[in-house]
């Protein structure tokens, strides 16, 4: 079923449900999912020519009216080619409860306290499996073993998700009554349903030639079932006696009693436990299902994490499970083991693979069992969840030297297609980048074993032998306030003509996103009073003192894009958000910035943990390469050259601390905005360059063969300096010359006709800028990838097309032509950057007056009437409009609504005004007292303004504000700073 059939389905099972939720009395909840079901196989009955009466798998459609009935059977009838899919009862009763699984999460999210409990663990664990998914686990698990010692059967042509195994025709033909199948948490039987096609053919493969007798043979002795949602065992009956049918139409219900022996629902009152209960505890038939072993344990188990167990899962999963208690599935790994005598197949979040806190079931499961086949999917994997996915098959008491077939697809959009092909260019012989056939002993080579199959044979050599970051210096957690928003401030919000205020100190609290260097942009509380309180509240927490205001990196503890790692300056506090590396050595700290900014580094640490979460264990185990002294040395030197270019870019922000607001650098506009971004594009080129030189010098390090270091560049995204440099383009800058960077590996000729080419493209590019939030230095890796040159060669290209061919990229200057003017604003109104004195004192001024005052301003470089046409051209908006209309909520925008100037509304005129003269203005407009203070910060100082109305735009958001409010009291009463 793909996704336009899914939605229309999704959109039927809404309307199905309201209009028989509708026609019901107070159980209308039950009695219309009764309904809805029992008329939906109905209808699927109808589609697949399914002939006689419905077995009351769902109870019938007594509990609606029969006019709720009628129109539900009309709004099915419309939808026959939908349930024509073997499994489109399960995803009906799936989409059914999705309105309760996110009710649930939308009542859980955010609260630490709240545990889900036996009677939401349905909902809040309901994920179905793709059909591609049960395809391939199932015809790599039942599959393979009914291939074993048969090498020509004809059945393996037509499975589509077949892995090519080298050793795949060992062993003894089983029988296919041999091939017991268990699914311990079946939900609505879409494993047992692929598991029911693959045995059918088996038996024809054998000889049988009666379909009510294969049919019979397959769920009275074959398929095993278990499920903690009695409404999903019910769908997974339904769902394999409608397939019965459909093979053999005459067959009867009670010939079938497998329907109820051997799929059954656990007891409501075990806490949700289901098949994770030991079979001494389990009761009935759920005992009995438990207490045997079987040719195959596939499934699809439940996702939660210990944290939202409740206590009873919790104490028996640590009792039972000790290795594997910390979430469902990992226990789920181990339960089955014990199920299964030939093989397990499983869909699992791909964390057990890699993540340190699964260290020891990995040793436990990989002890006992050897994976055949792993397809690692990654997100998108599922249609309805966001989970990492993996799918794997492991071979119960298979041997660590056996060889298995590993599938990484983690950069495919479209999971099943790609499997496929993948599937069929393995077994075609071809030589397939994302196919990988390793032992597990390979794969697991690593320290904590994470399963790192695609790592070359040289470079898992040099990483077993290498020695752990944690060896040579210290990963720390940074602090934790508890309370943000009282203890922390942009560094705007505490600066003043003395710099900062007392009882603050820098806090990096930012560090994702940004390689090499970037200065702190917050700043902490850090009085006697409020160090008590981190050491003391019960969720804040500070670093041990001898981690306090040291030199060292930091870094993104969670990073949406890759992992990034920058300068930390000595006299800086850093948050939990920004963890922190401390060498041993601190000479060696510009090697370490290096490293964990390169390439090798982003790679490497995908190994231990494939999230964007990076816990200092992660760190902490990262192989060091064995490079030599002088080339640590070398990193070391063009780490702080990057690092140098990275500060560079950044202080071209206005909020950045490093700032410097220099008219004569923009004016007249139409003249500088040209220089200024060739300016930019150095910093960008000194950055790339030298990050590309530290990539290269590490690959040259680890001595790989070539086939092997080709492979790992092409893992790693290759690098921007692979392309070649074109004759007369390749030349570094002069301003670049003391850097000592390499310059191109390779330079060709290039002609007159394909120059102008090159150009042409490159030009559209530049043109259309770097998307919001894009760093200039990812923008112009863009554009090196995109025209597939030399960075060196696009700079010169850039160069030579703007200043002297006019190329322009419109979104960048304006964005330049607003900063200089927002930053004149606030310039004139008092506000000074760090590295600079104020020019005026905190001040108020009318829309006229700060328009006179910018015209004052600028005269001493050009006429003010050509800087505002100029301004004009290159915004799109006229000066005067912008500084009453677009000014202030930009300015909003950009200082993360902690504004250093406020736009203020009085009567007819508009007024802008620096915080600090707040008081001043609102004197005698209705807030009596209003008197705040700079340690309060600039949301609790606008909020009462923003309150009042007085405000020309708003600048916190409804939630914020009442928050701020509260806040406000609190500082009034004197309850708030420490």
């Amino acid at each position: 079923m793909d996704n336009g059939a899914r939605k229309k389905l999704r959109e039927t099972v809404t309307l199905l449900r309201r209009m028989l939720e509708d026609g019901t009395g107070e159980a209308a909840g039950a009695e219309a999912w009764h309904a809805g079901m029992t008329l939906a196989l109905e209808a699927a009955m109808a589609a697949r020519g399914v002939a006689g009466p419905a077995p009351a798998f769902f109870g019938g459609t007594a509990g609606v009216l029969p006019a709720a009935e009628q129109r539900g059977r009309e709004l099915l009838a419309g939808c026959g080619e939908l349930l024509t899919a073997p499994a489109a009862l399960g995803w009906l009763n799936q989409f059914w409860h999705s309105g309760e699984r996110a009710g649930l999460a939308g009542r859980t999210r955010g609260d630490q306290c709240a545990k889900i409990g036996a009677g939401a663990l349905v909902p809040a664990t309901q994920v179905y499996s793709e059909p591609y998914m049960a395809a391939f686990l199932a015809e790599n698990s039942l599959g393979a073993l009914w291939l074993a010692g048969r090498p020509d059967s004809a059945l393996a042509a037509g499975w589509r998700y077949r892995v090519g195994l080298p050793d795949e025709s060992r062993g003894r033909p089983r029988r296919a009554r041999e091939l017991t199948v268990c699914d311990p948490a079946c939900g609505a039987g879409n494993f047992l349903l692929a598991a029911f096609d693959l045995l059918y053919g088996m038996y024809r493969e054998e000889g049988a030639d009666d379909p009510a007798v294969i049919c019979a043979s397959i769920v009275n002795g074959n398929l095993f079932g278990a499920d903690i949602d009695k409404r999903a065992v019910a769908v997974a009956r339904a769902v394999l006696w409608l397939r019965a049918k459909e093979r053999a139409p005459a067959i009867e219900l009670a010939a079938l009693p497998g329907l109820y022996a051997n799929v059954v629902a656990a007891d409501e009152r075990d806490g949700g436990l289901g098949s994770l209960l030991t079979a001494a505890d389990a009761a009935g038939a759920l005992g009995r299902l438990l207490g045997r072993r079987y040719a195959v344990v596939l499934t699809n188990p439940p996702y939660l994490d210990k944290r939202d167990y409740a206590s009873t899962v919790r104490a028996y999963l640590r009792r039972h499970y000790p290795v594997a208690a910390g979430n469902l599935y990992a226990a789920f790994i181990t339960r089955c083991l014990a199920l299964a005598e030939e093989c397990v197949a499983m869909v699992t979040p791909q964390s057990f693979l890699y993540l340190q806190s699964y260290a020891k079931l990995r040793g436990e499961v990989f002890g006992q069992a050897a994976i055949r086949t792993l397809a690692h999917l990654g997100l998108g994997a599922f249609a309805d969840a966001v989970v990492d996915a993996a799918l794997f098959v492991l071979a119960v008491n298979g041997a660590a030297a056996e060889k298995g077939v590993y599938i990484k697809l983690l950069a495919a959009p479209r999971k099943a297609e790609a499997l496929a092909e993948a599937v069929r260019g393995h077994n075609a012989g071809e030589r397939r980048p994302e196919v990988f056939v390793r032992t597990v002993a390979e794969a697991t080579a690593l320290p904590g074993r994470p399963l790192a199959y695609w790592l070359g044979d040289g470079l898992r050599a040099a990483l077993t032998e290498a020695r752990p970051l944690k060896e040579a210096a210290d990963v720390v957690l940074g602090m934790k306030t508890a309370d943000n928003a009282r203890f922390v401030r942009r560094w705007w919000e505490i600066w003043g003509p003395d710099g900062a205020a007392d009882g603050w100190v820098p806090y990096e609290k930012e560090a994702s996103g940004f390689r090499y260097a970037r200065r702190a942009a917050h700043y902490v509380r850090w009085t006697e009073g409020a160090r008590r309180y981190y050491g003391s509240y019960y969720s804040a927490q500070l670093p041990n003192t001898k981690y306090w205001f040291r030199e060292g990196l930091a870094y993104g503890l969670v990073s949406s894009k890759a992992f990034t790692a920058k300068l930390l300056p000595a006299g800086c506090m850093t948050d939990m958000a920004a963890s922190c590396v401390f060498a041993h050595d601190p000479q060696e700290t510009p090697f370490l910035l290096g490293l964990l900014n390169a390439k090798l580094c982003q790679g490497l640490l995908k190994v231990f943990n494939p999230t964007v979460n990076y816990q200092p264990v992660d760190l902490q185990r990262l192989p060091l390469p064995a490079v030599s002294a002088t080339t640590r040395q070398e990193i070391g030197r063009l780490a702080l050259v990057a690092a140098a270019a990275a500060d560079e870019l950044r202080t071209l922000e206005p909020t950045d601390r490093g700032y410097r607001f220099a008219p004569a650098e923009f004016l007249p506009l139409s003249a500088t905005l040209a220089q200024r971004a060739v300016r930019l594009w150095l910093a960008a080129l000194r950055q790339v360059l030298a990050a590309a030189a530290v990539d290269r010098l590490l690959a040259a390090a680890l001595a790989l063969p070539p086939a092997e270091a080709a492979a790992l560049t092409e893992e790693l995204g290759g690098f921007p300096d692979e392309w070649p440099a074109l004759a007369g383009y390749e030349t570094l800058p002069p301003e670049l010359a003391d850097d000592r960077l390499p310059g191109p590996a390779s330079v060709r000729q290039c002609g007159g006709e394909e120059l102008a080419v090159l150009k042409e493209r490159l030009s559209l590019l530049y043109r259309e800028g770097p998307k919001r939030g894009q760093l200039p230095e990812e923008f112009f890796i863009k554009l090196v990838a995109f025209i597939r040159l030399h960075p060196l060669t696009v700079y010169n290209l850039l160069c030579e097309g703007i200043v002297e061919e006019g190329w322009r990229c419109p979104p960048l200057e304006k964005e330049m032509a607003l900063d200089f003017v927002s930053a004149a604003v606030l310039t004139l109104h008092g506000h000074a950057w760090p590295e600079q004195a104020a020019a005026a004192d905190p001040g108020i001024m009318a829309i006229p007056a700060v328009r006179a005052a910018l015209d004052e301003l600028v005269a001493q470089r050009c006429v003010p009437a050509g800087f505002a046409a100029d301004f004009a051209a290159v915004t799109g908006v006229a000066l005067d409009r912008w500084l009453e209309r677009g000014f202030f909520p930009r300015h909003v925008a950009q200082f993360k609504r902690r504004p250093v100037v406020w736009q203020l509304a009085d009567g007819p005129d508009s007024w802008l005004m620096h915080w600090r003269c707040a008081g001043e203005f609102v004197a005698g407009r209705g807030l009596e007292g209003y008197a705040p203070e700079a340690d309060w910060g600039g949301r609790v100082c606008v909020a009462p303004l923003q309150a009042a109305g007085m405000l020309a735009a708003p600048v916190l958001a409804a939630g914020e504000l009442a928050r701020a409010l509260a806040d406000w009291r609190r500082c009034l009463d004197g309850e708030y700073m420490l």
